[in-house]
């Protein structure tokens, strides 16, 4: 109901700020790249930004080994986000574990180790 009202004003009203025409399209709908801007796509593409795996800073992603002390297993991971998704916990606080080089274990019970 809002999206079809705001349709209708924006069609109405025909202001040079609406960019987006169409509010009920997609965000590129009608919209083409400059050449320009294709150009630069498919060099940052070529370049490797863009490889399955890699971190926008270049570097692979950090395998690790989470330690679960109340059950005893420990766990490997591809990297801190893949252990983190899995533990339901923020990725950064991970990272800080090993920054801060953190000896006990995370709320008591896991304690991670880069490999």
């Amino acid at each position: 109901m809002c999206i079809e009202k705001e349709s209708n004003y924006i069609k109405l009203l025909n202001s040079a700020y609406n960019i987006i025409k169409y509010p009920l399209m997609p965000p590129m709908y009608g919209r083409i790249h400059l050449e320009e801007t294709r150009d630069k796509m498919r060099n940052a593409q070529n370049s490797g930004w863009f490889k399955k795996g890699v971190i926008n800073n270049g570097n692979p992603p950090q395998k690790i080994e989470v330690f679960d002390i109340e059950t005893n297993l420990t766990t490997t991971f591809d990297s801190i986000h893949a252990a983190a998704r899995s533990l339901d916990i923020k990725h950064y606080i991970i990272s800080q574990y090993f920054i801060r080089n953190q000896q006990k274990p995370y709320k008591g019970r896991f304690v991670f180790t880069k490999f």
